[in-house]
């Protein structure tokens, strides 16, 4: 039997057991629990809600979201699984330090160690271990606010609703990178007050979970942190289920504060929406968060690219820059709504004229990212229509 940093005996650390419905079976996983289960201490029979924050190499995050986690303003039994994605840092000796807090504050926590898969797997552990009725996904460098639980679960408990997204706070506002990030999902999230949505982020999310283990969970084709997430969401749309964005259910959360950091982010998300749109081609008019407007903007940056290119080789030296210069009109012209209410915002210039590079290398990251993906997808998917 093993212990915890304390040297108490935990309750478990052994293999998973069966699956449900049609999951593939994973590789062994480690359970740390409390030793004495805190609903039964409690005398719960139940747990109405259960968060899962799947991690990877959080060390410097996990103590924060597990701090606001048991904290919270909630008159209902509810259970936080921590499922660790093969981290190589402190990140499961940090998670497993709070096993006592969270029984001494009624909240049962456990701590499943996986192997590396990525976020899609790592919350579909979290999904086969979790009891609640309902399952709140939160990341690991987020911090919820007092009142998340109890509001996510009240809107998703709502007729005909089966899942909830909220907003992000920004945690590192005095980064100018992070301030543009932050105003970038503010505006974003504007588009999605009218409530009903076809889009949430699974950083901060709340569904059925009978909905969703009728639907597979996460593709696990999504290794990395990228599209996951809207591939989950149109699966849930397809089977005629509704979505809600609540303003209330919002988390603090640490955005990129560096340009290089920013860039390969969305290089990232580039590449895997190559992927999402393969598997879901009638989404690539776009959706309550990311537009026709903005999904246009790699193809409209890859047009100038070639066509700048075929201008130069046939010698058509004025055509060349004329039509590299159309294209950084076009771009600048379907993000002029975004940039007018940044301006509005900010009353800055400076700061608009950094709002506006950044979002041309915003371009030029998703256009590489973009053309990477099809390189990488399009072979595989191709393939499997082929058998």
């Amino acid at each position: 039997m093993p212990f915890d940093l304390n040297g108490r005996e935990l309750m478990s650390w052994g293999k998973s057991g069966s699956r449900e419905n049609h999951f593939e079976d994973y590789q062994k996983e480690c359970v740390l629990e409390q030793p004495i289960m805190v609903d039964q201490a409690m005398g719960y029979s139940s747990v109405e809600a259960s968060v899962v924050v799947p991690c990877y190499n959080e060390e410097d995050t996990i103590g924060y979201c597990l701090e606001a986690l048991i904290d919270q303003d909630c008159d209902f039994p509810y259970e936080i699984i921590v499922v660790d994605d093969g981290s190589t840092d402190r990140t499961v000796e940090y998670a497993v330090a709070f096993l006592e807090k969270a029984a001494l504050g009624g909240v049962s926590l456990r701590v499943v160690k996986a192997g590396k898969g990525g976020p899609a797997r790592a919350r579909n552990i979290g999904l086969r271990h979790s009891r609640g009725k309902y399952v709140i996904f939160v990341d690991a460098d987020c911090e919820a606010n007092s009142n998340w639980i109890s509001i996510m679960v009240k809107e998703a408990s709502k007729e005909c609703v089966v899942g909830v997204g909220g907003p992000y706070m920004t945690k590192n506002s005095m980064s100018k990178v992070a301030d543009y990030v932050s105003l970038e999902l503010e505006y974003r999230h504007l588009r999605m007050m009218s409530n009903r949505v076809d889009f949430v982020r699974s950083a901060n999310a709340c569904f059925h979970k009978d909905v969703l283990m009728e639907i597979g969970g996460f593709d696990e084709d999504f290794t990395s942190a990228n599209a996951e997430d809207s591939d989950l969401c149109f699966k849930i749309l397809r089977r005629g289920y509704r979505l809600n964005f609540s303003a209330k259910a919002w988390v603090r959360h640490r955005h990129p504060s560096t340009i290089r950091h920013y860039l390969r982010q969305q290089f990232s998300r580039g590449v895997w929406r190559v992927l999402l749109y393969l598997k879901n081609p009638e989404w690539m008019k776009g959706d309550s968060y990311a537009g026709l407007e903005t999904l246009a903007q790699p193809a409209v940056l890859l047009a100038t690219f070639l066509g700048t290119a075929l201008t130069t080789m046939l010698n058509l030296t004025l055509a060349a820059p004329l039509i590299f210069f159309m294209g950084l009109v076009t771009l600048i012209a379907l993000n002029s709504k975004f940039l007018v209410w940044i301006f509005k915002v900010r009353r800055s210039i400076s700061f608009l004229a950094l709002c506006l590079c950044m979002l041309l290398l915003r371009s030029f990251a998703w256009t590489f990212g973009g053309v990477l993906g099809a390189v990488k997808f399009f072979p595989r998917v191709f393939m499997k229509w082929w058998s």
